[in-house]
């Protein structure tokens, strides 16, 4: 599992198989945090998984941040906005993970 917060920061947690019933020791067996990077300095807008590709992009601070999800502090590749392209607001995979787009506020 992947969490991202608005503030720049991304965790990776590895989670068990669910059960119906869990008790707080389960709990703790259940998850462990993997990664835990600032990803950004001033917010993360948007993220996205290719399964396919077994990346993680996120975008934010005029960014696009490319991850590999075996290790999120492997950076595969930064693609950075040239100019004031306005806030972004969404990064998406294509099904096969081929092509990676992003939205923007203008």
């Amino acid at each position: 599992m992947v969490i991202g917060f608005n503030s720049g920061i991304v965790i990776g947690i590895a989670t068990g198989k669910f059960k119906l019933s869990l008790t707080l020791a389960d709990t703790k067996k259940m998850t462990e945090e993997l990664h835990h990077i600032r990803n950004f300095k001033d917010s993360l807008d948007h993220m996205a998984v290719s399964y396919t590709m077994n990346q993680l992009a996120t975008c934010g601070d005029d960014s696009i941040k490319v991850h590999d999800l075996n290790d999120l502090k492997d950076i595969l590749h930064i693609i950075t906005l040239e100019e004031d392209r306005g806030h972004m607001k969404n990064v998406e995979w294509s099904e096969d993970g081929q092509f990676l787009t992003l939205s923007t506020s203008t």
